[in-house]
Parts: C-alpha cells; sequence; structure tokens
C-alpha cells in the first residue's frame, strides 16, 4: 500500500489487470513497465514511461477494489488517473514501481495447496493393479 494524495492505494495485478494494461500500454505490461536496454540495465525514468507507470497504479488499484466488493468489503473511492498523475509525487515514483512490481510478482504467482496422500489408500490401489 502507498499513499498518493488522499489515498491509500492497494494495487492487485490478476488477469484483467494484465489483458487491460496490455491494451492500454500497447504491449506485455513488463516490458512497457519496466523497459530495458540492450545490455539489460533498466532504462531511465521519462515522461512516457511516467505515463505508464501511473497507468499502471490506475488499473491495478480498481481491480484492487472491484476484489475487495466481490469480497464483501464496502466500497472504497479509489483515485482516478488525472489524480494519480497530478499527486504523485517525483520522490514517490521508485516506491510506486516496487509498488508495481511487488503486484505484478504476487499476481503470477501460483498457489499450490499442499495435497494430503491417504498412503493407505496408495498402498491398496497398488495391490489391486497387480
Amino acid at each position: 500500500m502507498m499513499k498518493i494524495g488522499k489515498y491509500d492505494v492497494s494495487l492487485l495485478y490478476n488477469a484483467n489487470a494484465h489483458f487491460n494494461l496490455k491494451e492500454r500500454l500497447g504491449g506485455d505490461p513488463f516490458a512497457q513497465l519496466f523497459p530495458q536496454d540492450e545490455d539489460g540495465k533498466a532504462k531511465p525514468m521519462d515522461a512516457e514511461r511516467y505515463d505508464r507507470i501511473c497507468t499502471a497504479i490506475a488499473e491495478m488499484s480498481v481491480q484492487n477494489e472491484l476484489w475487495r466488493r466481490t469480497e464483501g468489503y464496502d466500497r472504497e473511492d479509489v483515485p482516478s488517473l488525472s489524480y494519480i498523475r497530478t499527486h504523485l509525487k517525483y520522490t514517490q515514483v521508485s516506491e510506486a514501481i516496487a509498488a508495481i512490481m511487488d503486484a505484478m510478482v504476487e499476481g503470477m504467482k501460483q498457489e499450490n495447496e499442499p495435497v494430503e496422500i491417504d498412503l493407505g489408500l496408495v498402498e491398496l490401489q497398488k495391490k489391486t493393479e497387480e
């Protein structure tokens, strides 16, 4: 969570966020938000990248709010893209990049729940197969 102006902003990177950002940014969100030069080093910040970062924050905060509502939480306002562009301080840009990266990494993780194995059933199946 990060503070942008009067808002506490939480980000969620889900399938909706991925495809919406892919369309709005004109390609793979990772490549558009974290561009690299030929040597694999991060490209410097410019106005176009700043705009893409603000777009990602706006989209992922909307997705987080939609998720909250489906989970039964009360409605909260989310900042608009123009509000984010106006209120995100230059000193917050690196924090915003880190928050976006964290949300994207978390959103790409697969949740693998431990599977309980009934060893007795496994042995029984082995015996019936023989």
